[in-house]
């Protein structure tokens, strides 16, 4: 630990899951509900079709299934010591380096 480590603060959680999809009907564009049944999400983009708005909202409402994957994934890689498995292998190294910097984009943690 450094001396700055006290000063990061942790990222807020993520509206609890399951997240839905709640399709677009007549006016209303497509938007995600969250676990606490509060939206969280309205696809309002002009410019794609509703299929691609659609598809977004899929990927969206994944997010938290996704991050748990991702912290699965970085466990076994980091705590239970498969990291020394990947230092000959570069693809596998590369895989491990995404996990590790899509988990910090998604959670706001240092790299």
């Amino acid at each position: 630990m450094t001396d700055t480590d006290h000063h990061i603060k942790p990222a807020p959680a993520h509206t609890p899951g399951p997240w839905e999809v709640i399709p677009a009907r007549g006016n209303m564009l497509p938007h995600l509900m969250g676990g606490d049944h509060c939206r969280i999400a309205l696809l309002d983009d002009c410019h794609a079709a509703e299929s691609e708005r659609e598809a977004n909202a899929r990927l969206i409402a994944a997010a938290p299934d996704l991050l748990q994957a991702l912290k699965i994934a970085e466990y076994w890689l980091l705590q239970r010591n498969a990291w020394h498995t990947l230092q000959f292998h570069d693809s596998k190294r590369k895989a491990a380096d995404q996990i590790i910097a899509t988990l910090a984009k998604a959670t706001g943690r240092p790299v």
